[in-house]
This record gives structure tokens, C-alpha cells and sequence, in this order.
């Protein structure tokens, strides 16, 4: 089949929040040939549960100690200010959003030592934490907002600019070539935000870019309180969350230690009934939660990196592709600003706000 040339400035390949919002900073400064290029029509924003973070999703001690305190401080500003980001969006477009408190649920002597010193190294470096008995205690640290109003919202800001293509492959020269089953579409820049999948494009990345499948399963609330309990809940490191997502229903996630592999490396994924049954009793007794039949149950893939750090920038060697993935479940803020901080990369040819050790040409060697 001869397939159509299409040529743009620009192509984004995703239609998740950080390709949305890179369409959209780059339309609000004045750049207006692109295209976001997406065969799913519902990508993974819209399928989660809606909530996101100030802080980073795994515990300050474990940055603090795979990489170096510096590291560590840079990443937890990053993701404050990308959380302050998308609120200031959100109250800009008028977009119903909750605040609370991001709490880890403490459950063995060993997480309270290690909260201890989690929230004294991050009082030293300026943020805020508590430790109140068997919880660690962040304020107006988590949101929770309906994630495909926040996509229907960005995508009616770039109206006509997504297109249903699926990308098959990526090549580079003195411009970049995507093909699609129809067309080659060729752009002298492309962001690539199509998160777990950018390894398929790039098998180079491969070993830096992970997919992990995982779940959350919405649960009946059976709880008497009149008001819906406002903060984000994470347990056992970060394996286990919960948010109330309104009166009736708790959305419970994690687990995935369960699935085989724990869910590393797995591309192919469904819900898993032990993983519905375990979270329910896990939750009840953690979070003393009365909770009654499953709702609804959610498979996800996400990507993490290698080094448990975000990848957003230019790769290395070929400037005209740029990343952006591997948020560790803080996608909705975290991703909102990795796609403004690239749009302004592409518009004035630097971004001050985007640290360089998020940089992908720390995996030069791979």
C-alpha cells in the first residue's frame, strides 16, 4: 500500500497527560504545527483512579540512598512543583479537585524507624512531614481529581490536533520519520510520551524502560462517616494505596507482588481475582475500612526506569527525539509538568526547571 506523506513540525506520540499537556503549552506559546498521534482512544489518564502527589510515591530514605542527597532533594521538588503545576491548571480551568494529606500506614517497627528518618531528612531539605503514631503525615500533598475530565479538557484546548495513528516505527536522519499504517509522517522534532510503549519504538531503551503491570479495584465503602475521607493512603512501601473516591466507593491498588514477577517486564495483563480478594482484607485490616462487593476492577501497565528516577529530555546523540515517561505513579501531576517543561524546551531551546538527572543520556552505555 503507498502510504501518504503528512509533514509537521512536530510529532507527539501519546495521548496521556503528558503528551496532552505538551500539545498544550506548546499551542498557549504560540507553536501550532503539530500533531499527538494515539491508536488507544482511551490511554492510560483516563483509566486511573485519579489521584496525584507532591511527593514522590517511594519513601525519601530509598532516594536518599540510591542516589545521594542532593538527588533525592531534586526529585521531591520536582514533583512539588509539578503537583503545584497542575492545581494551578485545574483551578485556571475551573476543574472539581480535592486536597488532603499523603499518609503512609506504618505496620511493622522496622517502617516506623525508617519513617522517623525519613521525615527528619526531609525537614532538613525544607519539606514538610510529620510522624503521628503509626502514620507519616504529609498536608495538601494529594489530590484527587476525575482523570478524563482532565484529558477531555486539555484535548478540547487542542481540538484537531489528535489523530487515531498507530505509531509502528521511528526513523531518524535529517528529520524523523514515523510510520503509520497509513501515512509517514515526518517532523523535525518528536516527543515520545507514550510511556511503557517508547521501548517498542526504541529497542535500545529496552533494558531502561520498564513495564510493570499493576491493578486497583473499586470497592463498595460500607463505612458510617458522612464525609468522604479526603487523603491518599500508601502501605507496605508503597505496594498498597487507597483513596475514597466518593461516598459509596474506596479505589484500592497494588499488590502486585502477587502476579508473577511481580508484574516486571509483563506486557500482557488482566485483573487478578487474588489480587481483588487480598487487597479487600489487606485494607480492612490496615485501615480498619468496612468495605463490601468490588465495583469494578482496573488492570494497568505503567513504566518505570532502571533507576527509579523520571525519563524526560532529549536522547542522547539525536536531539530530535525527546521523553517523556516513568513516573512511579505520579503521573497526573508529574506527567502534566514533564509535558510543559518540554514544550518550553522545544519553544526556547532550554528549560531551567527540568533537572538534567532526568536527563535519558544517563543511559549513553545501554
Amino acid at each position: 500500500m503507498n502510504k501518504k506523506d503528512l509533514r509537521v513540525d512536530i510529532a507527539i506520540i501519546g495521548a496521556g497527560v503528558s503528551g496532552l499537556s505538551c500539545g498544550y503549552f506548546l499551542k498557549k506559546m504560540r507553536i501550532d504545527n503539530f500533531l499527538i498521534l494515539d491508536a488507544n482512544p482511551k490511554p492510560n489518564t483516563s483509566k486511573g483512579p485519579g489521584f496525584f502527589s507532591r511527593e514522590v510515591w517511594d519513601n525519601y530514605t530509598r532516594a536518599h540512598h540510591n542516589h545521594d542527597p542532593a538527588k533525592a532533594k531534586i526529585l521531591w521538588n520536582f514533583h512539588s512543583q509539578g503537583f503545584s503545576d497542575l492545581v494551578e491548571y485545574l483551578e485556571n480551568q475551573k476543574i472539581t479537585y480535592r486536597l488532603g494529606k499523603r499518609v503512609r500506614l506504618l505496620t511493622s517497627e522496622h517502617e516506623v524507624k525508617e519513617a522517623t528518618i525519613a521525615v527528619r531528612l526531609l525537614k532538613e531539605n525544607g519539606f514538610e512531614s510529620e510522624l503521628i503514631g503509626n502514620r507519616q503525615e504529609s498536608q495538601h500533598s494529594a489530590g484527587l481529581l476525575d482523570a478524563s475530565t482532565l484529558a477531555d479538557s486539555l484535548s478540547a484546548a487542542i481540538s484537531g490536533k489528535i489523530k487515531n495513528y498507530n505509531a509502528l516505527s521511528i526513523t531518524t536522519g535529517s528529520q524523523v520519520t514515523i510510520a503509520t499504517e497509513e501515512h509517514n509522517i515526518r517532523c523535525e522534532l518528536c516527543v515520545l510520551a507514550c510511556d511503557w510503549e517508547i521501548a517498542k519504538l526504541l529497542p535500545e531503551l529496552e533494558e531502561a524502560i520498564i513495564p510493570i503491570s499493576d491493578q486497583w479495584n473499586l470497592i463498595e465503602n460500607l463505612n458510617d462517616a458522612a464525609a468522604v475521607d479526603p487523603n491518599l493512603y500508601s502501605a507496605n512501601h508503597g505496594y498498597y494505596f487507597a483513596v475514597q473516591q466518593n461516598q459509596g466507593a474506596w479505589a484500592l491498588g497494588g499488590a502486585r507482588f502477587l502476579r508473577h514477577l511481580a508484574g516486571i517486564g509483563v506486557y500482557h495483563y488482566k485483573p487478578d481475582e487474588r489480587i481483588s480478594k487480598h487487597l479487600k482484607e489487606a485494607f480492612e485490616k490496615i485501615a480498619s475500612l468496612r468495605l463490601g462487593r468490588e465495583l469494578n476492577s482496573t488492570p494497568m501497565i505503567e513504566a518505570s526506569s532502571c533507576d527509579d528516577l523520571p525519563i524526560i529530555g532529549p536522547i542522547l546523540g539525536n536531539s530530535r527525539l525527546l521523553l517523556a515517561t516513568a513516573y512511579n505513579k505520579t503521573g497526573l501531576s508529574t506527567g502534566f509538568y514533564a509535558g510543559h517543561c518540554l514544550a518550553e524546551l522545544i519553544a526556547s531551546g532550554r528549560c531551567e526547571k527540568l533537572p538534567e538527572i532526568f536527563s535519558p543520556k544517563r543511559f549513553q552505555g545501554f
